[in-house]
């Protein structure tokens, strides 16, 4: 920051008086790239005051330093006044849940959330279907010069696949239609990916042996350094390169469980033999290491040291479910949310906003 205040001609000494100011409200050791800042000067030239937007605040949140008659510089954290409303939209499916939803001008971020929050029940590229239903109901927040959107208060997907899936938000977490959590045991896939190149099977023709092969894993194709994800909490019990699967990284689950991540570009900090890990932490980066044509991620899965096909593991929910004395307002949710579903237009309408259900 103080490098940048000196780009913008503010002397040494009041660029040191400014950053003591604002630690109260935000300390400028996480100022990021691409933060957002004004500087207003009086008419003879002088700094008058700094208006500061951090990346790491809400969109509606900033930061003032500016001039006192007493002399130090004052600093607060203010907020643009905003409107709260709601948006959704339904849809079907078609290519794929993301260029659907994008094409109804659903934002990025809102995708992504709906993808996490299904994450555990659902696998995005292989188990939609043509068709699917999926209606999506989040918080928006509106300001003078901004848009935020917020949490996601009720999601349903109906696939050919799937079956029907309900989310409803209670208390930061998740349910289904029947109060149990949507949080599962293992995540459905280690990363968000673009699309599977090879599937499990017993007899695959290798691209650079030039023969067949059993290949016993599921191979993700993505751009050089998308993040990988643990499916789940455990250890890290191998790091390092194995032959033909270059860079790889071994996690240990409970329940006999071991998670292989193979072809990796390189790890991010902490991740080392011994390291605790938590599901979704990112553990490594997509590369195309060891025996590999392209970059892509290799998963595999081990159960009592074989290998087997995730696919076809039966996944458990993380078995919580709504407290008793929650019940009656988990049912006042899932009926508001029903009277949220009904007002949304047609399927691959623009999103749309929508009133609050009394």
């Amino acid at each position: 920051m103080s490098q940048a205040l000196g780009n913008a001609g503010v002397v040494p000494l009041e660029a040191a008086q400014i950053e003591r100011a604002m630690k109260p409200v935000f300390n400028p050791r996480n100022s990021q790239e691409k933060d957002h800042y004004e500087i207003h000067r009086s008419t003879d030239g002088h700094f008058h005051q700094l208006i500061y937007w951090p990346k790491v605040f809400r969109d509606f949140e900033y930061v003032t330093v500016r001039t006192s008659t007493g002399g130090p510089f004052i600093a607060s954290r203010m907020e643009i006044p905003h409107d709260e409303t709601l948006a959704g939209v339904s849809g079907d499916i078609h290519e794929s849940l993301e260029k659907s939803m994008a094409n109804q001008g659903v934002p990025r971020e809102v995708i992504y959330r709906l993808a996490d929050i299904f994450g555990w029940r659902i696998d995005f590229l292989t188990e939609p279907r043509e068709g699917d239903v999926y209606k999506i109901v989040w918080r928006r927040y509106l300001g003078k010069s901004a848009t935020r959107d917020g949490e996601i208060i009720s999601a349903l997907y109906r696939g050919k696949e799937t079956g029907e899936v309900y989310a409803f938000r209670l208390a930061g977490d998740y349910f289904d239609q029947g109060g149990e959590s949507l949080r599962g045991e293992f995540l459905r896939a280690p990363l968000q990916y673009r699309r599977i190149s090879s599937y499990f099977t017993e007899h695959r023709y290798h691209p650079i042996l030039k023969f067949f092969r059993p290949h016993h894993g599921i191979d993700y194709a993505a751009p050089f350094g998308t993040p990988a994800s643990s499916i789940a909490d455990g250890v890290v019990i191998a790091k390092g390169w194995e032959g033909g699967l270059g860079n790889e990284l071994r996690v240990r689950h409970a329940g006999s469980y071991v998670s292989i991540y193979g072809h990796l570009s390189g790890y991010p900090r902490g991740i080392h033999v011994g390291a605790h890990v938590k599901q979704g932490q990112v553990i490594g980066y997509v590369g195309s290491t060891g025996m590999s044509t392209g970059p892509h991620l290799h998963f595999g899965f081990e159960r009592d040291g074989r290998l087997i096909n995730f696919f076809s593991l039966k996944m458990k929910n993380s078995r919580k479910s709504v407290p008793l004395p929650e019940r009656p307002h988990f049912e006042k949710i899932k009926k508001n949310a029903q009277v949220l579903f009904d007002q949304l237009a047609k399927p691959g309408a623009p999103l749309q906003v929508l009133k609050p259900a009394s």
